[in-house]
């Protein structure tokens, strides 16, 4: 072979060489450049992912802190007999905001366990939260306003019972002194009672004998009488019932029998008592006298014997005497 020979395929070797380490170059660079995006776009999503993740793990914990906001929420303290309507509110309330945080902690979970951290439903379930912690922190300030109105009804509970007792202690001690003034005004009244109690003086109950010119003469036989004389005074007494009084005789013969020609009765105390006959006067607070008759009964004559004479007004007995015929 040739000197030209040999450097021409000297040549075409050097070339072949060149374009070969060209090609390794450029195949060179671009898996370079392949493996860089693929790498890119690895360190990307893993980013994103780690983003997602801990932005559902903040949810998650945000979720756990509702949760936990949710039962300090109680109603400890509160008359529930006083705020009956208002506590049943409260506690069905309260039940529907913890079924719902229930249901979206478990709406999470499973989130993030299908999507494998993926954000593709955050924003919804951040709403969904934002609205449910709203509700848990209203649901907190209606029950302290709760406490607060219970607490002002326990408050005026505690000053109407202490009122209530202020009155108990004052109606014992008016009982108390009503009884005195009522015990007083009884034996008042007791006394005005017997102040006012008509008083007799110069008493005399006997027989009389009537002659033919009509006067009266005293007698002791029985026999003899033709009436039983009852004549008495009945004293002044300025607080006496004034006006017409009807006053009542009442005879007993010897054998404590009711002299009475038609068995007339009067009411006096509760019981009913027969009497001889009856005198109406005017009592005008002053000294009256009075004269009674008690007749023979069938024009049988008197019988011999003691005789006791009372005389009634309606509420008092003003006379008692005796008196004998032989």
């Amino acid at each position: 072979m040739s000197d030209l020979q040999q450097k021409k395929k000297g040549k075409s070797v050097l070339v072949i060489l060149l374009v070969s380490i060209g090609l390794l170059s450029g195949v060179s660079l671009f898996l370079g450049y392949t493996l860089k995006q693929e790498l890119n776009e690895n360190e990307m999503l893993e980013r994103r992912s780690t983003s997602a993740e801990d932005r559902f793990k903040r949810l998650t914990g945000d979720v756990a802190k509702a949760k936990s906001l949710l039962s300090t929420i109680d109603i400890s303290g509160i008359d529930s007999v006083a705020l009956g309507k208002d506590v049943e509110e409260i506690l069905a309330k309260r039940k529907e905001s913890a079924e719902k945080i229930a249901t979206l902690e478990k709406q999470i979970a499973e989130l993030i366990e299908e999507s494998d951290g993926q954000a593709s439903n955050f924003a919804q379930f951040k709403a969904l939260y934002a609205k449910l912690k709203t509700e848990v922190y209203t649901l907190r300030s209606e029950i302290s306003k709760l406490k607060a109105k219970n607490q002002a009804l326990i408050s005026e509970n505690a000053k109407l019972k202490e009122e209530n007792k202020q009155l108990g202690t004052d109606l014992a001690g008016a009982n108390e002194n009503n009884a005195k003034l009522e015990g007083i005004n009884n034996d008042l009244e007791g006394k005005v009672a017997i102040g006012k109690r008509l008083q007799t003086f110069e008493k005399i109950a006997e027989g009389v004998k009537v002659r033919r010119n009509g006067e009266e003469k005293s007698t002791n036989r029985a026999k003899r009488a033709d009436k039983i004389r009852v004549a008495f005074t009945i004293g002044k007494n300025e607080i006496a019932d004034a006006g017409e009084i009807d006053l009542y005789l009442r005879v007993l013969d010897p054998s404590d029998r009711i002299i009475s020609e038609n068995g007339e009765e009067f009411n006096y105390k509760n019981e009913k008592l027969a009497y001889t006959t009856k005198e109406s006067i005017n009592y005008k607070n002053s000294s009256t006298d009075v004269i009674i008759y008690a007749e023979k009964t069938g024009g049988k004559s008197f019988e011999a014997g003691l005789y006791k004479v009372q005389v009634y007004t309606k509420t008092d007995m003003i006379l008692v005497e005796t008196f004998t015929l032989k």
